[in-house]
């Protein structure tokens, strides 16, 4: 990733930036007022208006001028469906994916295949490490879980966002060279990115920083967009919040 500041990546669309905050904040008033059923959803769907859904950021990086989707179809189809080249320009957001443990073998394959031929894959949480190639997690240290807020690492653009309110639960625990720790909380490592094959891999503790009910702080959303990267489409993977199967 360049060394290139957040403020020369995006001050031109610093009117943009305002803008989205109102929305954003209009949407947190949205989500003090929706149904109790969308309270309670914890999944962070672009549909979800609730304080954990992703509605806020997909509008945001729409207002942005980025492309952006929903994919609900299996992560197979959308390996077939792009061209190289379009995978190439594409990040996926697999924000806090929900599967049985049957399945994680397959969708591991075909995330590691995406990356493999330069796609971008921002994933969350315990269930999205583990999708990732060499994806290791642990709790959080005893003096971390819930709330905290990071502390940056290093010169990266996922550290130049500052410091982000991040729910943390689990650490990322693998410690090969490979994995560039850009944001911590305490001594755990809770934003982490590294390259697999021509793409890059990205991981949250948590999908927090991109949920309605975060997003309005502007750390938060400098590292959603130096997690999707500049000049790319953005695909919010939704096809993995079904109901579970059980054995």
């Amino acid at each position: 990733m360049s060394g290139k500041g957040l403020g020369d990546r995006f001050g031109d669309r610093g009117r943009l930036l305002v803008l989205c905050g109102v929305m954003t904040a209009m949407i947190g008033v949205v989500s003090v007022v929706a149904p109790s059923r969308e309270e309670n959803d914890p999944r962070p769907t672009v549909t979800n208006v609730g304080p954990h859904g992703a509605k806020a950021a997909y509008l945001t990086l729409g207002a942005l001028g980025v492309k952006t989707s929903r994919w609900d179809r299996s992560l197979s189809a959308l390996n077939e469906d792009l061209s190289d080249a379009q995978v190439a320009r594409t990040t996926v957001i697999v924000a806090e994916p929900e599967y049985d443990a049957t399945e994680q073998k397959g969708l591991a394959a075909e995330v590691k295949k995406f990356l493999e031929r330069g796609g971008r894959v921002v994933t969350t949480g315990q269930a999205g490490a583990l999708l990732l190639p060499g994806g290791e997690v642990s709790p959080a240290g005893l003096l971390q879980g819930g709330l905290c807020h990071t502390m940056p690492e290093g010169p990266g653009m996922l550290a130049q966002a500052g410091r982000v309110e991040m729910a943390n639960s689990v650490q990322w625990a693998n410690d090969g060279p490979q994995f560039v720790v850009e944001q911590r909380c305490g001594k755990d490592a809770v934003v982490v990115r590294y390259v697999v094959g021509k793409g890059e891999a990205v991981w949250w503790s948590s999908s927090s920083p991109l949920e309605n009910g975060e997003l309005k702080n502007d750390a938060d959303l400098k590292l959603l967009l130096a997690s999707v990267g500049g000049g790319r489409d953005v695909v919010f993977e939704e096809s993995l919040y079904g109901a579970v199967k059980t054995l």
